[in-house]
């Protein structure tokens, strides 16, 4: 999937959908990734990992801790 495409499902601002894209098109191109879900969010800023048939539920401050994990 090119950044191109991946820009065209992103709904945020457009310096953030630049930078996810082009991080998931390097992604897939060095790791030879697939996409095989997506992750949603609510109005609330809850966030549903969706990947083939499952969905991982996580309120918006579980999903910040685990993107932003610090050694202490």
């Amino acid at each position: 999937m090119s950044e191109s495409e991946l820009l065209s499902i992103l709904s945020d601002s457009k310096f953030k959908k630049e930078l996810t894209a082009k991080k998931t098109a390097e992604l897939l191109e060095s790791k030879k990734y697939v996409v095989t879900g997506f992750v949603i969010t609510d109005v609330n800023g809850d966030i549903g990992i969706v990947d083939k048939s499952a969905v991982r539920w996580l309120d918006k401050h579980d999903f910040f801790s685990m993107m932003h994990e610090y050694e202490q």
